[in-house]
């Protein structure tokens, strides 16, 4: 039976000593063990772990570079799996978990014993975005419950995909192998959803702030999963390449970086075509 021994978080770092702690310090009131997975930073991270003492608590894995989300996860998860964790909570560094998150998801569980993969309710500036429960088409890495031996059955978390998307790319896999995930809505993860803006445009929910570099990844991953799942899964497929598509053009009407995203909007396009995947060089 689940319990609160039986969960590892796997924290994914780059340069994020500006959260990190508080990250840190909310996940050691409700899991067991913590693996920081950090890819290269050349911040405060390591200390910022260091810092936090109790070693029977946390492991830190210091990669070399920046070898990407995908790379990162796996790296932690299969450490949490071989450390005897069968459910591991994947973490961006700047997501919160809410008091009595964990506890939400173990009730879920319980109740409903074939779940596989559980995504919380987020809060993003403040706001709730939905508070009910019930199966989900997607949800972002952060905050998500998941039963680490289905891996071996739907795949692990893309590397090739380098950074955006990979979320997408593993529900969508994850409902192609026959099971599902499951939003629960008493489960709360306050999260930063790119960075801060102002709310000028009339389809914000289809506009989130990222540098140009960032914008490479998710318009041309955008293609990669419309190529890889459009067949047995069109309408999300579909669905987030027309949001990419829409976000697209509003950076280049609104935001003012324009040449500079568009450079990196044309080299994202043309990088799919020529079947470039992994980090941008």
């Amino acid at each position: 039976m689940i319990g609160f021994k039986n969960i590892a978080a796997v924290v994914v770092t780059y340069n994020g000593d500006a959260s990190l702690k508080k990250t840190l310090l909310a996940l050691l009131e409700q899991v067991s063990f913590i693996i920081v997975v950090d890819n290269g930073s050349i911040d405060n991270t390591k200390s910022i772990v260091l810092s936090l003492g109790d070693s029977n608590k946390f492991r830190l894995i210091e990669l070399s570079a920046n070898m990407g989300l995908g790379y990162a996860l796996n790296a932690g998860i299969r450490y949490a799996y071989a450390s005897g964790y069968d459910w591991v909570l994947t973490m961006d560094q700047d997501s919160i978990i809410c008091d009595g998150m964990i506890d939400a998801f173990i009730s879920f569980i319980k109740e409903n014993n074939e779940e596989v993969c559980l995504t919380p309710n987020l809060i993003i500036h403040g706001e709730s975005i939905n508070l009910t429960s019930g199966v989900v088409d997607l949800a972002i890495t952060s905050g998500n419950l998941v039963y680490v031996p289905i891996l071996d059955h739907v795949g692990w978390f893309n590397e090739l995909l380098f950074i955006d998307s990979i979320d997408f790319d593993f529900c969508i896999r994850l409902k192609n192998a026959g099971y599902h995930v499951s939003r629960v809505g008493n489960a709360l993860l306050k999260h930063e959803l790119g960075d801060s803006h102002e709310n000028i445009f009339i389809l914000n929910k289809y506009y989130t702030k990222h540098s140009p570099l960032r914008r490479y990844y998710m318009l041309r991953n955008s293609f990669y999963i419309f190529e890889m799942h459009c067949i047995k899964n069109v309408r999300v497929a579909t669905k987030l390449l027309i949001g990419n598509l829409l976000s697209m053009f509003l950076v280049l009407l609104f935001e003012e970086q324009r040449r500079k995203n568009s450079f990196y909007y044309v080299k994202g396009f043309f990088h799919y075509l020529s079947r470039r995947k992994g980090k941008y060089e």
